[in-house]
């Protein structure tokens, strides 16, 4: 009789579990891709994120990416407004008017059929500053360099001269005449301790150039010319900024 109970008991387990509509394991099915509207820092992994941004008010946009059924937000930062929809998750973060940086965390669970994954997102906000930037020193024109465009590969490999979402950019840095010079140090680097690249609401950055020094040696690197991708359509605004103890001493746009 108790071996009859213990079987019976088993198979009602078995019916049990296989009538659960909730996911059972665990699995790999998305990804994070991360759109800031202003500056910020980014440190991104596939299934969650970290945010640093100033204090000022943006939008933070999150992508999730991969074949799946649908998402659920299971907890909203207590510093912004979060909104969802297909495949997409925003964050209007306010004016930071607090006397130090607030924190919060959004997570959020990714299912298909079975399966499901957690993400999440923690965003810091410093903050908000009012006073303007400090005014770049003056610098002589043969330390001063420009941002020049160099090159365009289309995507589709067409004869388009109007840039398009996924076409290769290319750039280079020149002097204050306008020369390329591809090889070696140009003179205008030198007040820097580097000079980056920058895209107006875009995460990543290019060291154009750098120069490390310890007790033994110094060591620098220069890049004449790179190039980038951008994904979404619209006009988008570059920077090259020459540093200097921590301090942008010089800037250059197009």
């Amino acid at each position: 009789m108790n071996k009859l109970l213990t079987i019976m008991s088993f198979v009602a387990c078995l019916i049990f579990a296989g009538c659960s509509d909730e996911p059972d394991h665990e699995a790999d099915i998305f990804s994070l891709a991360v759109q800031l509207e202003g500056e910020g820092e980014l440190a991104i992994g596939i299934h969650d994120c970290e945010i640093i941004v100033p204090g000022n008010q943006q939008y933070i946009s999150i992508d999730i990416i991969g074949d799946y059924d649908y998402f659920r937000v299971t907890t909203v930062p207590d510093i912004g407004m979060v909104s969802s929809g297909d495949k997409q998750i925003k964050i209007l973060l306010t004016n930071n008017l607090e006397t130090t940086s607030r924190s919060g965390v959004l997570e959020f669970t990714v299912y298909k059929g079975k399966s499901r994954n957690k993400g999440s997102v923690t965003i810091t906000q410093r903050v908000f500053s009012s006073a303007e930037p400090d005014e770049p020193v003056e610098v002589p024109d043969k330390y001063r360099f420009k941002l020049a465009k160099a090159g365009l590969t289309p995507f589709m490999y067409d004869d388009f001269r109007v840039p398009a979402p996924f076409d290769n950019l290319a750039f280079q840095i020149r002097d204050y005449l306008d020369r390329f010079r591809p090889i070696g140090f140009p003179e205008f680097v030198q007040p820097y301790d580097s000079i980056v690249w920058s895209a107006e609401g875009m995460p990543n950055t290019v060291r154009i150039f750098e120069r490390k020094t310890d007790d033994s040696s110094s060591k620098e690197h220069f890049t004449a010319q790179w190039s980038s991708h951008f994904f979404t359509p619209g006009s988008e605004k570059g920077y090259l900024k020459g540093y200097s103890d921590g301090k942008v001493i010089y800037s250059d746009s197009i």
